[in-house]
């Protein structure tokens, strides 16, 4: 479960009996935020898949070096999507592995496929690791959904209230909103995106604040709950089924947020993938871009316990044993990648992507062990 320090890091307390903000019903939504149309999607075909949430691998290892390039190897594996060049890690279910660093160029859709890996090697192991992302996400979604989006060990097994649940991200929305209020972003409140939605639970949040809200995740079983729960909402819920936003118009959206998601996409690649298409999709002149990203993660992280339960959870279904029971009885879990990309890479990608960084908020979550940084982004005209 996250819990932030005092840098205002958008992760509330989880105490149940904590007074929050009741839920939104239509007479507080302001005047005229009525259900508006949703941002066109365009009608194309597209292949691959999405985001998600935390895990990580043990293997012994120093503390990464604080600067670009100045990690140093003991116990660290070579991750093989990229040479050790750059300084952006992940750490996935099975170890820590470096990302390489690419060029990021000018323009959306030229830069997509700069950073997209390549050979037909790479482009085959990307696609078999966006599978397994894929699946893994699904499997969370029928067995724990509230559970993968907010860790609580206090509320593991389906223990969540989820009135308790949503009033928490109606919690992080309305500190999100106090900070884009003061950067006076964004100029216009018509159309937001959620990305990395789960259930619904900051998507639902947002739409006390914008007229219409898409949330779009890469599990099926979470967007089937989504629409279940947040039915009467003004809000939209698509399944997303590529490595990248090709199914919106660019600049279709007046905010994009994003939390505890980018980390768990299967590489560093995938993620600088999709910062630039948050940008490609955001409105230019007054539009607001807030993604959360962890900064640096230990290579024994606390999260690093559960690899030995999910090896086995992957090798036991594979063998057609029921996923809930596995998890129910024996506590085995479905993979949650965790990966890093350092604050000074960030904003050197969106630099070079052309963006205008308005503010960087930083602090800590799991236990004071992930170092995270939310970036608050704005696209010129």
């Amino acid at each position: 479960m996250v819990r932030p320090d005092e840098s205002g890091l958008a992760k509330p307390s989880t105490h149940p009996g904590a007074p929050g903000p009741a839920r939104p019903t239509e007479s507080d939504r302001p005047a005229g935020q009525g259900r508006a149309s949703p941002a066109r999607v365009l009608e194309r075909p597209v292949s691959g898949d999405l985001p998600p949430r935390w895990h990580a691998g043990r293997r012994r290892g120093r503390r990464l070096g604080d600067g670009i390039g100045s990690v140093r190897h003991v116990g660290l594996r070579r991750s093989r999507w990229g040479e050790n060049s750059g300084g952006a890690y992940g750490v996935g279910a099975f170890g820590v592995g470096s990302g390489s660093r690419r060029s990021l160029g000018q323009g959306s859709r030229s830069q997509l496929e700069r950073f997209a890996p390549t050979g037909i090697h790479a482009d085959r192991e990307t696609a078999r690791s966006l599978r397994g992302n894929k699946q893994a996400w699904n499997d969370w979604g029928s067995i724990d959904p509230l559970w993968s989006i907010l860790t609580n060990p206090d509320f593991k097994h389906g223990r969540w209230d989820l009135e308790d649940f949503w009033r928490l991200g109606e919690d992080e929305i309305a500190r999100v909103m106090s900070t884009a209020t003061k950067l006076r972003r964004p100029a216009r409140r018509d159309e937001a995106l959620d990305f990395g939605c789960g259930i619904g639970r900051l998507t639902r949040a947002m739409t006390r604040h914008f007229s219409h809200c898409t949330g779009v995740d890469v599990a099926k079983t979470m967007i089937q709950q989504a629409e279940r729960l947040n039915h009467g909402y003004p809000c939209t819920f698509l399944v997303s089924e590529a490595n990248n936003l090709a199914q919106f118009e660019d600049s279709a959206f007046d905010f994009v947020y994003t939390a505890l998601v980018l980390q768990h996409l299967p590489t560093v690649d995938v993620i600088r993938t999709f910062i630039a298409e948050f940008l490609r999709v955001l409105k230019p002149d007054g539009a607001l871009l807030a993604f959360q990203l962890p900064t640096y993660v230990p290579p024994r992280s606390l999260r690093n316990r559960l690899r030995l339960r999910t090896r086995a959870y992957t090798a036991l279904t594979a063998l057609g044993l029921d996923k809930r029971m596995l998890y129910e009885r024996f506590d085995l879990v479905p993979v949650m990648q965790m990966n890093f990309i350092p604050k000074d890479e960030v904003l050197t990608d969106l630099r070079s992507l052309g963006a205008s960084i308005l503010e960087v908020q930083c602090g800590k979550f799991e236990f004071g062990e992930v170092e995270s940084a939310t970036y608050f982004v704005t696209k010129p005209g």
